[in-house]
């Protein structure tokens, strides 16, 4: 896979994930009507579960806690984008959601077929999740082509993305995110306390709150200092709000 930048944006090339055309925003093909859709609830009890791990490829994803429940609930819309109906339909059976329970750790990951038939130029996951507020432990992600969205978590969360955006709301706990391509957006809340390290290396970054450099990080300490947030994007933006 090779990746390049000029006055028209980042193409990639020699990618088995996404098939862009050279001169499309990456979710563009997004914006277009699939040829084919299917919806899909999947319900796992949360007892005893403390850390969730999340292996996500392609569409978009928003995670929301809960105060008032004790199931992790997984909405989703499989999504194919083609011209054959009948490869589409094919692709369809072949994208799934699978569930590795070990002990406090649940994993998740959205899987698709190998290869793309003929008439098929996408596929994606929309999934809407809902998980209790206070998981207890780490929410760790892993973004390759997506959009995340995370809000009213209490509990770590640990994220890496290759080109999808994210956003992070209300979360109560340390924050880790490492990025090469997305914008990372965090709204956090006024009282909350922590030690900031911000590093960009092509993109740009603004904060609400006061900050200095050092040895070419960003860095902060804001109220109590309790939690943790340390950034990374190499060629994206970065915009963090406190209050």
């Amino acid at each position: 896979e090779a990746v390049s930048i000029d006055k028209d944006g980042i193409k990639i090339s020699g990618s088995a994930d996404v098939n862009f055309d050279s001169r499309d925003n990456f979710f563009d093909v997004f914006k277009k009507k699939p040829i084919l859709e299917e919806e899909g609830v999947i319900n796992i009890p949360s007892s005893g579960i403390k850390d969730i791990g999340i292996d996500f490829k392609m569409g978009k994803i928003n995670i929301t806690g809960s105060e008032t429940t004790n199931e992790i609930t997984i909405k989703f819309i499989k999504k194919v984008y083609g011209t054959d109906l009948a490869a589409a339909k094919e692709s369809l059976v072949q994208m799934k959601i699978e569930q590795d329970r070990s002990g406090n750790k649940l994993d998740l990951e959205t899987n698709y077929p190998d290869e793309y038939p003929k008439g098929v130029r996408n596929l994606a996951f929309e999934i809407d999740m809902t998980v209790p507020k206070n998981i207890g432990g780490n929410l760790n992600i892993s973004n390759k082509y997506s959009h995340l969205k995370a809000s009213n978590i209490l509990g770590n969360i640990n994220a890496d993305s290759k080109y999808g955006e994210i956003t992070l709301e209300k979360i109560d706990g340390n924050i880790s995110i490492d990025s090469k391509f997305g914008q990372i957006n965090l709204d956090l809340p006024k009282n909350y306390g922590f030690k900031f390290k911000g590093d960009t290396k092509f993109g740009s970054m603004s904060c609400s709150f006061p900050t200095s450099v050092e040895d070419g990080i960003t860095v902060a300490n804001i109220g109590d200092r309790k939690h943790s947030i340390l950034v990374s994007n190499k060629y994206g933006h970065i915009k963090v709000n406190h209050g």
